[in-house]
Formats: structure tokens, sequence, C-alpha cells
């Protein structure tokens, strides 16, 4: 999934950010990515040390900046992964041009033995009567 620049009046907001009005950046139910008063917030939690005007939303789950990639209110740092080839590929597992990782809970695990160049998403088997069901990877 490619990440996304702010749309040109979210920038515009944020770059003159002077009043109290929230800049909403993702929805997802009752919550997502806000920006208030130059802060970041995900369902109504400060997320600290985002650089808003470097701010690109991945997807609604992700969130990134010069310095860090944000999953919520979990931070992800240059020493963890690589921030700027950063690659959603499901809600679980992301890759960078180092490693690809699972996201299951707060820490990121290097998925082993993987060919990160040719590693890819490669679709969902339903599960029955329409449940969510796997997702798929491949490589080599």
């Amino acid at each position: 999934m490619p990440s996304e620049k702010l749309a040109p009046q979210l920038q515009e907001g944020i770059d003159n950010a002077s009043t109290s009005e929230p800049i909403i950046l993702t929805a997802r139910g009752e919550g997502g990515y806000v920006i208030k008063d130059g802060i970041l917030y995900y369902f109504s939690r400060e997320v600290p040390g985002v650089d808003i005007a470097t701010l690109e939303v991945i997807n609604d789950y992700w969130v990134r900046d010069k310095n860090n990639a944000y999953n919520g209110e979990k931070i992800f740092d240059h020493d963890e992964v690589d921030v700027g080839s950063l690659e959603i590929l499901d809600g679980y597992v992301i890759k960078d041009n180092k490693n690809v990782y699972s996201t299951i809970g707060d820490k990121l695990q290097i998925v082993p033995n993987v060919d990160i160049t040719s590693f890819q998403y490669v679709g969902t088997c339903k599960g029955f009567s329409g449940a969510r069901g796997e997702n798929y990877f491949r490589d080599k």
C-alpha cells in the first residue's frame, strides 16, 4: 500500500494551525488519527514526539514522519524499521528494505527466511459464511 502525502488542504490547515479546530486524518468508527493544536492524537490519546510538518498517512492504522512510524500509539523508530521504505502489506505484516515484520502485539517480529525483494501480498481466502479469512503472501 503506498503512503499518501497529506491532501493540500490538510497540509495548509496544519501549516496555518492557529485555531483549535481538529483536522481529521483518518476515521475509524469513533476515532482515528486527528491533529488538534499541532498535536497528533489517536482515539483521543496523544501520540508524543510527532513532527507534524513531515507527517504522512500510510493507511487508517499507520502514519509516519521524518523520524518514526506510528501504529496507533506505538512508535517505531529508525532503529527498528527503515521509516522511509516502510510498506504496509496488511493489518499485521509490514516490510521495509531490510526485513518483513509481523506486528501482532506491541513489538515487531522479523519474519525469517524471506526474500525481501520478491515478498508480496497475494490475497485473502475468505472463511465460511463470509468470515474474515486469512491473508496470504509469497516470495521466490
